[in-house]
């Protein structure tokens, strides 16, 4: 399906798909409202229906096969989603009594959406395409400076690595395989997600301002 003309074809068509993917990822049926209003507003923000490229092909056995509207948006969307989660387990948790989240689960509004075998063949295709476009265009970018030693290739590499396994990943976890300190993952995770949103047409994602501890003997010491 072709991406839509204007935002209130977006609005219309796509919503439905939005709201079962992301009772299919784990919303629950009492915050999935919510949780669509928000993804159709980063959409809104990051304009996505210009940015998509309807021109892009890929290949797939030596034939061409153009890329496709729901495949973009659903990659998109399932990194929104996993926030959205995340955030609401974390209000939850917060606000929550111990026992309350009994008869909450979405397992059975979710069962008829399965794809059939020809449909999640064509998702996996255009997945593996958009993979090695991502990473034959990080081998392009170059080194910020001689002493610059993150490669971008393989930290996306190890990144959706732990996102096969593991379904997420830790920054503790990347920087154990590559050998360096927390902090140093983190900067690099900051400028690979930056590079990464340009390729896909979205807005880099904001660093985290940096926290100084206090010197708890220097503010002492003036008193």
């Amino acid at each position: 399906m072709a991406a839509p003309k204007d935002n209130a074809e977006f609005f219309r068509v796509w919503a439905p798909f939005m709201r079962n993917y992301a009772l299919k990822r784990g919303i629950f049926p009492d915050d999935v409202d919510d949780a669509v209003s928000e993804m159709m507003l980063r959409h809104l923000e990051r304009d996505s229906i210009n940015n998509f490229d309807s021109d892009r092909v890929n290949f797939y056995k030596g034939e061409p096969r153009p890329a496709r509207w729901k495949t973009f948006l659903g990659r998109a969307i399932e990194l929104d989603v996993r926030g959205i989660r995340d955030k609401n387990s974390r209000t939850a948790y917060r606000e929550t009594p111990i026992g309350a989240f009994e008869g909450r689960g979405a397992a059975s509004t979710v069962l008829d959406l399965e794809p059939d075998h020809a449909e999640a063949v064509n998702d996996e295709v255009d997945m593996d395409a958009d993979q090695r476009y991502i990473r034959e265009k990080l081998k392009q970018i170059p080194r910020r400076n001689s002493q610059d030693l993150c490669d971008l290739v393989a930290v996306h590499d190890a990144v959706q690595k732990q996102l096969r396994e593991d379904g997420e990943y830790t920054i503790k976890l990347l920087a154990e395989h590559f050998g360096i300190a927390v902090s140093t993952m983190t900067t690099w995770m900051h400028y690979y997600k930056k590079n990464c949103a340009a390729l896909e047409g979205r807005m880099a994602p904001p660093k985290r301002p940096r926290t100084l501890r206090k010197n708890k003997k220097t503010d002492e010491g003036k008193k």
